[in-house]
């Protein structure tokens, strides 16, 4: 006579563990790229909106509107306002936020430690101590991605091309 049994037996359970470990194995790596992947573009995207920002700000005000990019990694927007500097944007650090880091290039590839501050003046043009484009040159590990401002404030987040 068979009695019937309601379980699994120990080698059953022990292959459905090995197979779910390969899988997790073989996944990991995507997973991370993937997510790496989504850090940079975020960052790249907030940075894009603190000048975006500034310079919709200057617009409106009538005033200029200042974007700051710190040593830290953060962005931070203020704007003049009768003489007196209000925050527009609050400081973030994408440092902290995506693990990126941020840094200034000009068009002949040099760092400009003046273009971490973009001034937007009224009109919404965009003015740096350097001549030219300004490139952010954001990266994350391996991985970059860039973003230029031309002189007239415009944002390029594809890259400054020629």
């Amino acid at each position: 006579m068979q009695t019937k049994r309601s379980g699994f037996t120990l080698t059953e359970v022990m292959i459905v563990i090995a197979i779910i470990g390969l899988i997790l194995a073989t996944l990991t790596p995507k997973v991370r790229t993937i997510r790496e992947g989504s850090n940079l573009r975020a960052a790249k995207d907030a940075v894009a909106t603190a000048l975006g920002t500034a310079r919709a700000a200057a617009i409106q005000k009538g005033n200029t509107a200042t974007f700051h990019l710190g040593t830290d990694n953060s962005v931070m927007v203020d704007a003049l306002s009768n003489g007196a500097t209000i925050p527009i944007m609050p400081k973030r650090s994408l440092g902290d936020l995506y693990g990126v880091s941020i840094s200034p290039r000009t068009s002949a590839g040099l760092a400009s430690p003046g273009d971490t501050v973009i001034k937007f003046d009224l009109r919404g043009f965009g003015s740096t101590p350097s001549t030219g484009r300004v490139m952010y040159l954001i990266t994350l590990g391996t991985r970059s991605d860039t973003i230029c401002v031309t002189t007239y404030g415009l944002i390029l987040k594809r890259g400054c091309a020629t």
